[in-house]
Order: C-alpha cells, then structure tokens, then sequence
C-alpha cells in the first residue's frame, strides 16, 4: 500500500483557469488508485470506468491526472 499526494482537476471548467488541486490518493501494490481524500480528508468515489471522481453527497467531479511515475513501473 502506498499514500502519496495525487493532482486533479475539477471536471467541466477549464484547465488553465483553475489551479491544480492536490489530494491524497492510496494506491494498492499494483499501483492503481484506490482511493482519494480531499484536504478535509473526506472520500471521493471513483465513477466506474473512467479517471473521474465524484465527491460523496455532492454534484463534484474532478479528473485525476495520471501519474507516470507509476505508468513507467508497470510497463
């Protein structure tokens, strides 16, 4: 298991104009995001399928930048 922090991007707004959000992500041994926590330690829920997270009782979706630190290792 492995905690480390994780850049994302509120969904439907432009990327240039927001500034880049950091939060925490848990990662299995395999290196897949498992989980995601915002600053308040509060849990995002992963939309199936896709790189998207929806904060629990909101209408929130942020996209989660892919790390290719991890992508290197796996290959």
């Amino acid at each position: 298991m492995m905690i480390k922090n994780v850049t994302v991007h509120k969904m439907y707004e432009e990327f240039q104009q927001f500034p880049v959000i950091q939060y925490v992500g848990e990662y299995d041994d395999s290196f897949n995001l498992i989980k995601l926590f915002n600053p308040f330690n509060q849990e995002l829920s992963r939309i199936f399928g896709t790189y998207q997270w929806v904060l629990i009782g909101t209408d929130e979706v942020f996209f989660v930048e892919e790390d290719s630190d991890f992508q290197e290792r796996t290959i």
